[in-house]
């Protein structure tokens, strides 16, 4: 059975009824040494004390993040997972971005009617991220855009990530100045971003409202009957 679980599924009956047994990474001797170590980070990421018994693993107290414990309890032991609630746990509010902070570059989101373009700046120090919003609007064209950018300082130098479906409204930006590419989107992208968000920890600074209202808003998807679909 190849299946996606939820509380629902009547394969889980059926695994029960027939005796299944549960393998998981350890018996599967093929598996290359980069797999494993890559399925192990999960119990490290997902837990205060990743060394104790499973039926214990698991407490509250014990849970470091809910995602990657979520991961372990899949790719790890074999069980059906779930994921409830918010996608990001792992942020905090700061009063401001440290001196001593490396300045990463700006991403760009593009908007204009129903959804908003957004802009931040994005920084790193000592292996965690530090966020500051600079652009959270609608009704901005691309002209409009530029010239917030050069009011909030931004200069030629500074390197800008943009949203890779509007190619238009990069070459508009570059025309004007500005340091920028497209974002470089693989396939499942959303889900392959949230694993890497995952990894780090992340302070957003007080004066940064719009993300955090996002932060807080970003949930798991569920169906009719409220158990999570697993989708952002």
């Amino acid at each position: 059975i190849d299946y996606n679980p939820d509380k629902l599924f009547w394969g889980d009956d059926f695994i029960k009824d027939n005796n299944f047994l549960t393998l998981t990474f350890e018996d599967n001797e093929y598996l290359k040494e980069g797999e494993v170590a890559n399925i192990l980070r999960y119990k490290e990421q997902g837990f205060k004390n990743p060394n104790l018994p499973a039926n214990k693993l698991f407490n509250e107290s014990n849970v470091k993040n809910k995602y990657w414990a979520n991961k372990w309890k899949v790719y790890g032991l074999g069980l059906v997972g779930a994921l409830n609630g918010v996608i990001f746990e792992n942020w905090d509010i700061v009063p401001s971005i440290p001196i001593e902070a490396e300045f990463l570059g700006i991403g760009i989101d593009f908007g204009f009617t129903n959804s908003r373009t957004a802009a931040l700046k994005l920084f790193r120090m000592d292996g965690e991220i530090y966020v500051k919003e600079l652009i959270y609007d609608t009704g901005l064209n691309n002209q409009a855009i530029g010239e917030r950018l050069r009011r909030l300082g931004i200069t030629s130098s500074m390197h800008i990530v943009a949203d890779s479906a509007e190619p238009k409204s990069i070459d508009e930006l570059q025309a004007q100045g500005f340091n920028v590419e497209k974002a470089d989107k693989g396939p499942d992208s959303v889900r392959s971003g949230i694993d890497l968000l995952q990894t780090f920890k992340i302070h957003v600074t007080a004066d940064s409202e719009n993300i955090t209202k996002e932060l807080e808003k970003y949930v798991w998807k569920v169906d009719k009957n409220n158990v999570s679909m697993n989708e952002p």
